[in-house]
């Protein structure tokens, strides 16, 4: 009965997810064009702003500021626009051997250098074991990197994630028991409210300020992940005890060093 229960809330969920990525993708779609139109322009006015009649006259002294303020929102709008396709798109995953820890690394590469000038350390702990998992390189990396932002965002300065991979037994599906790579994520930043806990998965849902979040990065990973018939999971003492966020995925090879 609890496992008709699930199955039941989980066919609602993904109605529910698929009847939203319609309506974001149509919302993309149509935002784009006008974004488009209005960074061409702002780009052919920016290139006139630099006319040494304009910048010699006062009237128009404060134009190329404001060109820049008005384009950079536009690439904001725009990051946004990509954000909703992304969540949109169901694309069937490509699947090949991924290396995890290869996997950690190259994703770690990306973030790294933005968190030592923040002042923010990110500790990967050893692999104990080669883990591979079947899966799709550029998916994962996504997910990866979307947990990964969310937890530079979390924490202040002097602030540190740590991620560790490693092999655990666990539900999965028919085969009851079964070895699943597991990567957690966890950080020592603001922490979650307990009351928005059962939220953070569902699309559009953010704590951060207004203009730094869109609420699509967890459900764009619990896609991802169950795409990949794994699990995701967060955990949060409360406001102030940091955050940790757990993937399990089916595991392909093991390979002891």
């Amino acid at each position: 009965y609890r496992e008709l229960k699930r199955s039941q809330a989980l066919l609602l969920r993904q109605e529910k997810l698929a009847s939203l990525g319609r309506l974001a993708a149509g919302l993309a779609h149509e935002l784009n064009n006008p974004l488009n139109s209005i960074a061409g322009f702002v780009e052919a006015l920016s290139r006139r702003s630099e006319a040494e009649s304009l910048r010699a006259s006062r009237e128009f002294e404060d134009f190329p500021r404001f060109l820049r303020i008005v384009q950079t929102e536009v690439d904001r709008a725009a990051a946004i626009v990509r954000r909703l396709l992304d969540f949109a798109r169901q694309r069937e995953p490509s699947l090949e051997i991924v290396d995890l820890g290869t996997l950690i690394s190259k994703s770690v590469a990306f973030v790294d250098r933005q968190a030592a000038v923040a002042n923010q350390r990110i500790i990967v702990e050893p692999l104990r074991m080669s883990v591979r998992v079947r899966a799709d390189a550029q998916m994962l990396q996504q997910l990866l990197l979307n947990v990964l932002t969310n937890a530079l965002d979390a924490i202040e300065n002097g602030g540190e994630v740590r991620i560790a991979a490693g092999i655990t037994r666990a539900p999965h599906g028919s085969l009851g028991q079964a070895e699943m790579a597991t990567l957690s994520i966890a950080d020592n930043g603001c922490g979650i409210a307990p009351e928005n806990l059962t939220k953070i998965f569902d699309p559009f849902f953010t704590t951060k300020e207004v203009g730094k979040g869109t609420g699509l990065g967890l459900p764009i990973c619990l896609s991802i992940v169950e795409q990949h018939e794994g699990t995701i999971e967060v955990k949060s003492e409360g406001v102030g005890k940091g955050t940790t966020v757990i993937v399990k995925l089916p595991v392909l090879e093991k390979v002891e060093d």
